[in-house]
């Protein structure tokens, strides 16, 4: 059992962590460095060629990424799995 001093010590070095964390994150937040670089170098990596919408630093179109109206054949398609799937844990239930 850990006394009330180690236990305040180790409380204080986890929140020196999470700290530590969140002030990275803002760093990679309000960087005007291309984005996928700067995260890329967090793990030893180097960006070998940026892409088309890199990042919001390189310049990017949101219009790339808006969503189109799915076909009604995708729509289907996914009622399809969901219905499978409740019929298996529907089935699994009457086992």
């Amino acid at each position: 059992m850990m006394d009330k001093q180690s236990l305040l010590r180790l409380i204080e070095n986890r929140l020196e962590v999470k700290n530590t964390k969140i002030k990275k994150m803002l760093g990679w937040i309000n960087t005007k460095e291309c984005k996928r670089k700067v995260i890329l170098e967090m793990f030893g990596e180097e960006v070998q060629e940026r892409p088309q919408n890199c990042c919001i630093s390189c310049g990017i179109e949101l219009d790339y990424f808006k969503e189109t109206d799915p076909s009604s054949e995708q729509s289907l398609a996914a009622m399809d799995w969901k219905q499978e799937l409740a019929s298996i844990l529907l089935m699994r239930e009457r086992i």
